[in-house]
């Protein structure tokens, strides 16, 4: 399994707006589905509050996942440009392998 996960602060106007674009079937999810190897995604919103949240994307391998990246990179960077306005910052935390 290759999981990575991002850190997002969410802007307080668009929070509802972020949880569908990066839920369990949002816009990310879809085109991570067409991708061979995807597993889930799941999001959390941490619990204190504070427009903070987390992804968590999980593929059954990293080639897996270097193949989707590589043959949906168009889709990836449009949808990634279209969501820059949801947010005041975002971090890739890491991947992990198991």
């Amino acid at each position: 399994m290759y999981t990575i996960v991002w850190r997002y602060r969410v802007r307080p106007d668009r929070a509802g707006e972020f949880e569908r674009v990066y839920g369990a079937r949002g816009d990310w999810a879809r085109l991570f589905a067409r991708g061979e190897g995807y597993v889930a995604t799941q999001l959390y919103r941490e619990a204190e509050g504070g427009g903070r949240f987390l992804t968590v994307d999980e593929w059954r391998s990293r080639a897996d996942y270097d193949r989707f990246r590589t043959a949906h990179a168009v889709e990836y960077d449009e949808i990634d440009r279209r969501c820059e306005r949801l947010t005041d910052g975002e971090e890739r935390l890491g991947a992990h392998e198991r």
